[in-house]
């Protein structure tokens, strides 16, 4: 498994906290974990559209709505 994960964990540059996981794995909380999945897909959908991601374009892209821009460039999403 180790060797398996290798490439992740060299890419994140961290190991996932016990914490996360122990608190990840509730199912009571599985669906913040699914909305926080699904959040991430958005933004790495709307990055693919726009050519590469800034803030700048990236909030155009909600014509101004500046919270939600903000929401969705920031790790409060």
């Amino acid at each position: 498994m180790d060797e398996l994960l290798k490439p992740i964990k060299q890419f994140l540059q961290c190991d996932t906290p016990d914490a996360w996981v122990a608190a990840a794995t509730k199912p009571e909380n599985l669906p913040v974990v699914l909305i926080d999945h699904l959040i991430c897909e958005l933004k790495a959908y709307m990055c693919k559209l726009l050519n590469g991601c800034t803030t700048d374009l990236f909030i155009s892209a909600f014509n101004g709505d500046f919270p939600l821009g903000h929401k969705l460039t920031t790790k409060e999403a």
